[in-house]
């Protein structure tokens, strides 16, 4: 795709972004700034990944695509335990809810 659909792509994407933003984000477009920031995320992500599986071994699940999450499969109600806990450590996790699916839902229900 060339570098002009790119951003305008971008543009119609981000209509809430001011012309500023869209300027700055055709400049990265055009100069590779935007393949350098995305490939130093990606990096941060394999990074803190490999931590974080140093530290929980096989209790965490690595998706099979990159993301800023870890999945860590266990019963709810260990699940929440664990949610809480770190909070007053200042550590955040996301909440059980936030990954609930309408199967889980009606397996709840049913049981």
């Amino acid at each position: 795709m060339a570098v002009n659909e790119l951003v305008e792509q971008y543009a119609i994407q981000c209509s809430g972004v001011g012309r500023a933003g869209r300027a700055i984000m055709e400049r990265w477009l055009l100069d590779g700034m935007a393949d350098a920031v995305n490939q130093a995320i990606q990096n941060e992500l394999r990074r803190r990944t490999k931590l974080a599986l140093s530290l929980l071994g096989d209790l965490a699940h690595v998706p099979r695509f990159p993301g800023y999450y870890l999945w860590m499969p266990m019963p709810r109600d260990d699940a929440e335990r664990l949610y809480q806990a770190p909070n007053s450590f200042g550590v955040l996790l996301t909440s059980p809810k936030a990954t609930e699916t309408a199967l889980y839902q009606s397996q709840v229900m049913s049981s």
